[in-house]
């Protein structure tokens, strides 16, 4: 076996050696503020994104509302819609009974005219 050769300062990412060192205190001051800004970081994004889902959440609230108002409308148009198409066949059928009814008036008012001249001729 080949023997692990080991430095007394080990050097990773988050840890920087220090020339002047008190028996390991400012190695482990350093290691802490590094690790307490880290969790302070962590800690901001996590506030972050506890936001960003309560503002999602609420949107889609309110799109689930609007949805349902959106609804409302449309059911509220048809049957306006419905009942003008029904209005309209409505009005179609009385302009045509009246234009009917007006060809009977006259015609009845022709026929009561000839009866009434034919009447008086036979009678003087």
């Amino acid at each position: 076996t080949t023997p692990h050769h080991t430095t007394p300062h080990h050097t990773t990412p988050h840890h920087t050696p220090s020339h002047h060192q008190c028996a390991g205190t400012q190695d482990t001051t350093i290691a802490i503020d590094h690790n307490l800004t880290h969790h302070e970081r962590l800690t901001s994004a996590n506030r972050g994104l506890d936001d960003l889902i309560d503002n999602a959440s609420n949107v889609l609230g309110n799109m689930k509302d609007q949805r349902q108002n959106l609804k409302g409308i449309q059911r509220r148009l048809l049957n306006v819609a419905n009942t003008l198409g029904f209005s309209n066949t409505i009005m179609r059928f009385i302009e045509r009974r009246t234009t009917e009814d007006k060809f009977v008036f006259w015609g009845c008012v022709i026929c009561s005219v000839v009866i009434m001249v034919v009447v008086i001729k036979y009678l003087t």
